[in-house]
């Protein structure tokens, strides 16, 4: 059940990312029985020429669980004989980009989350004794490793953009849930490309940070900003935004595994590892 519920909390926001097609796997059973069905003679022409259109995935998100949980640990204080709770929270998973077409690893990372009790106690609208409400705090909890792990693979893959900046009118490409009332954003104007000179790959690009934005106002498919720090006349189109440290207030350890091996082009577009 938790494994299920996490799993639809990544589709959720990958889904309201705008930035990828879902292809759905749940109801294979159900899928074949009507492909089935269209292939007979029942149908016309018109659905059986659907048959082609069906479509592979350019990616596939796995990861494990193990382990997530909250704790609780009553103590004793002797100087007033009252008896206390302290809590935590604890978060271990790993996750896998993978490319089904070569079964490469574009990237993966283990995460970790640890709470105390003060960040398990805001995970809940009320605190109180006969009152808290176990059920929102492990949706909370889950709902934040969930967000860490998407906005890694976004950001990987599809990191949020500026997409118009006009008479200080900021707007970026990407809205929906992934995005925040008020978090903070780093844009950077890149630089000259960086090769290795062993190997010869392109590494990426150096980068220069122009401003400080926050989000003023989401919208499903884009977002407005408003600039804290920076020139407007520094801030372009295409440049590439990143949540500053600690303004998402994820509190999340991430151990970087497999380099990614995804890269962009210059027009923004995504070349897959196996791409010429």
């Amino acid at each position: 059940e938790l494994t299920k519920q996490f799993s639809q909390r990544l589709t959720t926001l990958l889904r309201d990312s705008n930035r990828f097609d879902l292809l759905e796997r749940d109801y294979d059973k159900a899928f074949r029985d009507e492909i089935n069905l269209i292939k007979s003679g029942d149908t016309d022409l018109e659905q059986k020429g659907r048959l082609k259109q069906l479509q592979g995935a350019d990616y596939l998100l796995a990861g494990r669980i193990r382990r997530a949980e909250i704790t609780t640990e009553l103590k004793d204080i002797p100087t007033t004989g009252i008896r206390s709770a302290e809590y935590r929270g604890h978060f271990v998973g790993e996750i896998r980009l993978l490319v089904p077409a070569t079964r490469q690893v574009a990237f993966s990372h283990e995460y970790r989350i640890k709470l105390e009790t003060p960040e398990v106690k805001s995970l809940a609208d009320e605190w109180r004794r006969d009152e808290r409400d176990f059920d929102q705090i492990k949706d909370a909890f889950l709902d934040m490793a969930a967000r860490g792990i998407i906005e890694d693979v976004l950001n990987d893959v599809y990191p949020v953009r500026v997409a118009l900046a006009e008479a200080g009118s900021i707007i970026l490409d990407q809205g929906g849930q992934r995005m925040k009332p008020g978090t903070l954003y780093e844009v950077f104007a890149e630089g000259k490309q960086i090769v290795d000179p062993q190997t010869q790959e392109t590494l990426g690009a150096d980068e220069g940070k122009v401003a400080t934005l926050k989000i003023a106002r989401i919208l499903p498919k884009f977002s407005y900003a408003q600039i804290l720090d920076g020139k407007p006349e520094d801030i372009e189109v295409g440049q590439v935004c990143r949540v500053q440290p600690g303004s998402m207030d994820l509190k999340i350890e991430v151990e970087a595994g497999r380099k990614s091996n995804i890269k962009h082009t210059p027009s923004g577009g995504v070349k897959m590892p196996f791409d010429n």
